[in-house]
């Protein structure tokens, strides 16, 4: 007899289910395996590139049979209740529990010894990794391709000096600063599973390999997933350009980054497939899109971010962008119009491909412009040659060092009065697209009424001609 909790059972049916495990009754994988003695629990299923395992310290009386996957969308629960497995009598499973107070039970024919699946070799030893390990794995399986290619981009590469590569073939994720007790770079298959949220409880990883398994110790769970030794990855580190040789490098400002994660999505759209948007660097940061090629575009102001380096204007999947604002980075480096964009931190690199320059949507006076919120300078001090980009009719000329002593109140008046000008320009242009917004949404209810009033009217005309 064993007894397990009712919310265990919905948290090993959520990890099967990530795993790929447990979906048809005809394969091994379609049962728990379940064994209990003096040591603990043991709770395990296994498929051919992907186990899992829950193991409990405690003692238990022994115990050794299987229990049919679909039990658990039966007896699963988001309470400690608890629910007893007994497997007394040869090929029969009780399940006793209780639901809203009301005692339930059931029962199952099994047969303990069927469909014994091949389990997974597991390490001696293990690398251990802090609690951003599982995260990054996460992160990772979002910069990956679910459909196999002739370049593994299904895959994962954990490379033996701590680093974990991803790629779709259009963007390419690299985490550094990891530990495994491996020398070679090795492939994994994508599951769901890695880096689940369900798994995520803020311990330590840790990672081994033995054989032909990688596994990951998360808590009380074992994830194993089998070690791809033919396919190929791509050459990643070759299509990230380095950060330092970029020849124009945004910084986006945090208020900046909060107010792009809200508006990004909304810009107009013509291509559904690639989401373009022209960013452009010059003199300003404006982030353009265009529905049709009649429709009016529409910018992103974004008020408190800056450049430095020779001006740019290039065309983008919005996507990436975001997703680069998504993980937290804020410098984002430039070459040209057919170059990768690349950001970089302490331990990523995220890159992505550009879309076609030809599709790079110019400026225009008809613009629906939306600025970011003016943030709050913070006052500093500056001896070096400043970094500031000011825009000349349209040229862009960098600050420099000035060595004759100039009115401190002079200089701040001059910029508050030409902030105040740009944005009191935009809020007028704002607010003037949302007066036109507004008018549209009117005549089409207007429109609306009017055949509501006409249809109104036919349906009289015919209950008359029937009465």
């Amino acid at each position: 007899m064993v007894t397990i909790t009712r919310s265990l059972a919905r948290l090993l049916r959520v990890v099967l289910r990530k795993a790929g495990l447990g979906k048809s009754g005809s394969h091994q994988d379609s049962c728990v395996h379940v064994s209990a003695d003096h040591h603990g629990l043991r709770l395990r299923v296994a498929g051919p590139e992907v186990a899992v395992e829950y193991r409990q310290q405690g003692e238990f009386a022994f115990a050794e049979f299987v229990l049919p996957v679909e039990v658990l969308a039966i007896i699963e629960g988001r309470t400690q209740e608890p629910v007893t497995l007994d497997a007394a009598d040869p090929g029969r499973l009780a399940i006793s529990f209780s639901e809203h107070g009301v005692p339930q039970l059931l029962e199952r024919t099994i047969n303990g010894r069927a469909n014994q699946p091949v389990w997974p070799e597991l390490p001696t030893n293990y690398a251990e990794n802090s609690a951003e390990f599982w995260p990054a794995l996460r992160d990772a399986m979002a910069t990956t391709d679910r459909e196999p290619t002739r370049y593994a981009l299904n895959c994962l590469q954990l490379r033996g000096r701590g680093d974990i590569a991803a790629t779709d073939g259009h963007h390419i994720l690299i985490q550094g600063g990891f530990t495994f007790n491996w020398a070679d770079s090795l492939l994994i298959p994508v599951k769901p599973v890695l880096g689940c949220k369900e798994l995520d409880t803020g311990e330590p990883v840790q990672a081994g390999l033995a054989g032909d398994w990688v596994t990951f110790a998360v808590g009380p769970w074992l994830i194993s997933l089998k070690v791809n030794r033919t396919a190929r990855f791509p050459q990643v580190d070759d299509g990230l350009p380095q950060a330092r040789s970029a020849k124009s490098h945004l910084t986006i400002a945090p208020t900046d980054a909060e107010f792009l994660q809200h508006s990004l999505p909304g810009l107009p759209c013509h291509d559904p497939q690639f989401e373009p948007v022209t960013l452009d660097l010059n003199g300003r940061v404006i982030i353009r899109a265009q529905g049709d090629e009649k429709a009016r575009p529409s910018e992103l102001v974004l008020s408190n971010s800056r450049f430095t380096g020779e001006p740019i204007r290039l065309n983008s999947n919005r996507q990436y962008l975001a997703r680069a604002i998504r993980l937290g980075f804020r410098e984002v480096h430039l070459n040209s119009a057919d170059a990768p964009v690349v950001c970089q931190d302490e331990r990523r690199r995220y890159g992505w491909a550009l879309l076609d320059k030809e599709g790079v949507i110019n400026p225009s006076d008809s613009a629906i412009v939306t600025a970011s919120p003016v943030s709050s300078p913070t006052p500093t001090t500056t001896s070096k040659k400043a970094q500031t980009m000011h825009s000349t009719n349209n040229s862009v000329v960098p600050a420099t060092s000035v060595t004759r002593r100039v009115s401190p109140s002079t200089t701040a008046k001059s910029t508050s009065s030409l902030d105040q000008a740009i944005a009191l320009r935009d809020s007028l242009r704002t607010a003037a697209s949302a007066a036109h917004q507004l008018v549209r949404a009117l005549k089409h209810h207007k429109r609306e009424s009017r055949i509501v009033a006409s249809t109104l009217a036919s349906l009289k005309q015919l209950q008359k001609a029937a009465s």
